[in-house]
């Protein structure tokens, strides 16, 4: 595999396990420790809609960063989580069925009722 690599360009068995550590472990748990700080700060939902901009503030630092023109199929990721992060921020639709489709013997939901509002009952 590295064959054709210079022996100077190959990373030490120290180095490598050094790299391990940094990107295994400790960003790892810096990142699982910030993600949860942000699900307490700002809930759920925005935190799920932050990162949701990820894959398009990445494509467009490559632009900023290094002057990379990236190609069409780049723009995918990014279109496909803003269209998702759009759709997450439609109204809800009303239900226009006057019936719940809940389990057979559960009662039907109040007008405005959620099924969360319903469970801590």
């Amino acid at each position: 595999m590295y064959s054709s690599l210079t022996h100077s360009c190959m990373p030490s068995p120290c180095q490598r396990l050094g790299q391990s550590v940094f990107q295994g472990l400790l960003t790892g748990v810096l990142s699982l420790a910030a993600y949860r700080t942000a699900v307490s700060l700002l809930g759920a939902m925005r935190t799920a809609l932050t990162t949701a901009a990820v894959p398009g503030v990445a494509v467009r630092g490559r632009i900023l960063l290094p002057g990379e023109i990236p190609r069409a199929v780049a723009w995918a990721g990014p279109g496909t989580t803003t269209l998702g992060m759009l759709v997450s921020l439609l109204p809800p639709r009303p239900n226009k069925s006057p019936r719940s489709r809940g389990t057979a013997g559960s009662t039907p939901l109040a007008a405005g009722d959620t099924a969360a509002a319903r469970i801590e009952r």
